[in-house]
């Protein structure tokens, strides 16, 4: 008898423990409204990887988040870089 209502009760304060931290969760979770920027992308012939490196980090510096990379099909070796982040 001990064991279940030991068991019963761990069980309730397990899920008022975990309820609370969703409650909490769900509170700080605002509405974020984003900024977005297009950066186009030309590499030179002889570092395109570093290059390409170079402009992620900087963006990254500065807070901004990669969404996506787009290559542009008509003219070749450009790409466009999608970025975000939060105002």
């Amino acid at each position: 008898m001990k064991r279940n209502a030991f068991q019963i009760v761990a069980i309730l304060i397990g899920i008022v423990v975990l309820s609370s931290g969703w409650m909490r969760a769900a509170q700080r979770n605002e509405k974020v409204v984003w900024m977005y920027k297009v950066v186009q992308f030309n590499p030179s012939a002889n570092a395109p990887i570093q290059d390409a490196q170079t402009l992620l980090g900087e963006q990254g510096a500065e807070g901004w988040e990669l969404v996506s990379a787009q290559e542009q099909t008509r003219l070749a070796g450009i790409t466009y870089f999608y970025f975000k982040k939060a105002r």
